[in-house]
């Protein structure tokens, strides 16, 4: 009898990630407006902003590469610093604003 072939397990997403750096989550949840449509692959920019009298935003993560959408919202992949910059500006009740670069 001859063994069924196997198909080559799916690459892990950690596999994905270039060297030093990490995948996240933003969750829909978390977002001021609607994520741009794009792919996989694709550069954004992530502006916090803060609502309310004193509104305000500041940028706190530049370049950063989406892994995947769904509803639930965007994966990307950060390094250390924006990871930290966006855990923070969460942590203080920011929302996001997420913006797509031009590929020109």
């Amino acid at each position: 009898m001859f063994a069924a072939p196997s198909s080559a397990p799916a690459a892990a997403l950690a596999d994905q990630l270039r060297p030093a750096s990490w995948a996240m989550t933003i969750p829909a949840a978390w977002l001021a407006a609607p994520v741009p449509r794009g792919r996989a692959g694709d550069a954004f920019d992530v502006l916090a902003l803060r609502s309310g009298e004193r509104a305000a935003s500041v940028p706190v993560a530049y370049d950063v590469v989406m892994l995947g959408m769904d509803d639930r919202g965007l994966t990307i992949e950060v390094d250390q610093d924006d990871a930290v910059a966006i855990a923070n500006a969460r942590g203080t009740g920011m929302t996001f604003v997420v913006l797509l670069r031009s590929t020109r």
